[in-house]
């Protein structure tokens, strides 16, 4: 069976239920209990996330954060401008394929 982790904001806490009870009979899907906030958050503590699976791998890892990063409020610039955010994702793309989470074929 196919290992899935959900990495993300209050908006995959909103999903993550229905996407494991929905993909029960092809998946196990994983999913950390926290908010999981904003990309800097996520780069924090993604290496925490691969224990969430018995054998520590995944066969998809789907990140749903990001717009906590965006958010323009009260005309003030985003918590994390578009260089960094992008710097962010690189990374963590990395650490997951490459350092310890995928099962890569």
């Amino acid at each position: 069976m196919s290992n899935v982790l959900l990495i993300g904001d209050s908006i995959r806490m909103g999903y993550d239920k229905a996407v494991q009870k929905s993909l029960e009979p092809f998946a196990s899907v994983y999913f950390p209990t926290e908010n999981c906030r904003f990309a800097s958050y996520v780069l924090r503590y993604i290496h925490e996330y691969k224990t969430l699976a018995p054998d520590r791998k995944f066969d998809v890892v789907h990140w749903n954060a990001g717009l906590w990063d965006c958010l323009r409020l009260f005309e003030e610039e985003p918590h994390t401008p578009l260089d960094i955010y992008m710097l962010i994702i690189l990374i963590a793309f990395v650490f997951v394929s490459k350092r310890c989470f995928l099962k890569l074929r």
